[in-house]
């Protein structure tokens, strides 16, 4: 397994921290993946009643997790140790998804997190009350990124079906997307477009465009709840045209590229797919 990896910035951060101080480490994740720069946080397994656990260091001084949750704030204590945020205390639900996105974590390196982030929260956690303790994310940056994993780990289904309940409000009460998932504030955001994006990769399977190389991926999907996704993607005075249907236990689909572009094609849909 890798070594996760933080920014100078966040390090110093952390080593600059007196008794009791307290850092972001969603900070240090951002950092990571937009600098490129970091120091070493070398992780290393240790037992706990049998059960390997994940034990990260920063410059060889321990961090201890003392919740599953575990990427949120991390407090200084004495001279020689770092502790997450006591479970008493408030949690974010996005600093978790901060770290999956920014491959602080990963799937392989915390199993039961990723697991549990992605089959016991979502739009209905609140309502349903589960983990009262862990507040809830916002609809940007929050719900976002949590959109990004679940297309990750090839849910499609439970893509579609989340972005629903996290946006169709927003259109049925002001015929906009929202920065926040109440209306008291910014409710004609920019970012809040980013789920069209997802729409386009994940449900009609344009999965990426590179102009510059003159590279187009397409990966049509395996969504149960749908017979058919279409869309057209407009690409410098021309576009990508794709649709796919489900008809006889096949999926017949149709593809229109602009000339000059190599197709990158696979099918993840679980059926048989006849180009019409």
């Amino acid at each position: 397994m890798s070594a996760p990896r933080y920014s100078r910035r966040m390090v110093d951060k952390l080593r600059g921290l007196r008794d009791g101080g307290v850092a972001r480490f969603q900070i240090g994740d951002a950092y990571l993946m937009a600098l490129k720069l970091g120091q070493e946080l070398f992780v290393r397994p240790f037992g706990d009643s049998g059960k390997e656990k994940t034990q990260i260091w920063v410059n060889d001084v321990p961090v201890v997790a003392l919740t599953p949750f575990t990427f949120d704030d991390v407090v200084r204590v004495g001279e020689r140790s770092f502790i997450f945020r006591d479970p008493n205390e408030p949690i974010d639900e996005v600093c978790q998804y901060f770290a999956f996105f920014f491959k602080t974590a990963t799937p392989e390196s915390h199993p039961e997190l990723w697991a549990t982030l992605l089959d016991k929260f979502g739009p209905n956690r609140v309502k349903e009350g589960g983990y009262p303790e862990i507040h809830k994310a916002n609809s940007f940056v929050g719900n976002v990124l949590r959109l990004e994993l679940i297309s990750q780990a090839n849910r499609g289904d439970q893509l579609l079906d989340e972005s629903v309940a996290y946006n169709e409000y927003m259109v049925d009460r002001t015929g906009t997307l929202w920065e926040n998932d109440t209306d008291y504030a910014s409710c004609n955001h920019g970012f809040a477009s980013h789920v069209e994006r997802v729409y386009y990769r994940d449900v009609v399977g344009i999965r990426s465009v590179d102009p510059s190389a003159k590279k187009i991926v397409i990966r049509l999907p395996k969504i149960d709840s749908l017979t058919w996704a279409a869309g057209v993607q407009p690409l410098y005075g021309s576009a990508i045209k794709l649709r796919w249907e489900k008809k006889d236990g096949k999926l017949l689909y149709s593809l229109e590229t602009p000339d000059g572009y190599d197709v990158e094609f696979s099918n993840e849909s679980g059926l048989e797919a006849t180009r019409v």
